[in-house]
């Protein structure tokens, strides 16, 4: 086993780890060996890790943190899956590496306090990026200008032909 201090620097690299963390979820140790959860660590990107913890470390690392939910779901053996920001690119190479092991079936995750089945983690890996969202905004934000003349212009053209036509047929 391994000594106190041993234990305590884990748990202080794992609340480290979940400092930064927007997403963590987990999925089932069991049948998953050595080579297959290098192979996953491999594959993710960036700011994303997997990683196996006792359940008692994980839940003495969550104290008092945003993550108390993980209590719950810290009950059997886990692969941990904690994400910085790249959740579409994190979450799809998951996948890719459960079809390929045919393992890894997502079991519970949290986000900002919130507590997602399987289907919630894989509809969160759907929505778009956050450097896409900004793209979006960025591309409306460039485009009002454009806009607003159009309406303007239009505005304008609307109000003349409505002086001509008034100004021929009093009555209208």
């Amino acid at each position: 086993g391994k000594s106190y201090d041993e234990k305590e620097a884990i748990v202080d690299n794992v609340r480290e780890r979940l400092w930064s963390a927007t997403l963590i979820f987990s999925t089932k140790l069991e049948g998953i060996n050595m080579p297959e959860i290098n192979a996953l660590r491999n594959s993710l990107p960036e700011g994303t890790n997997a990683m196996v913890i006792k359940n008692r470390l994980l839940k003495r690392a969550v104290r008092g943190s945003p993550w108390v939910e993980v209590n719950d779901a810290a009950k059997q053996s886990n692969l941990w899956v904690i994400i910085d920001s790249d959740l579409q690119g994190s979450i799809k190479a998951f996948k890719k590496w459960g079809k390929e092991a045919k393992k890894g079936e997502i079991n519970v995750g949290i986000l900002e306090g919130t507590v997602y089945d399987a289907k919630g983690v894989e509809a969160i890996g759907e929505l778009p990026s956050k450097d896409e969202l900004y793209a979006k905004i960025a591309g409306g934000i460039a485009a009002l200008p454009t806009q607003i003349a159009r309406l303007t212009k239009e505005a304008g053209g609307q109000k003349a032909a409505r002086a001509v036509k008034l100004a021929v047929s009093p009555d209208a």
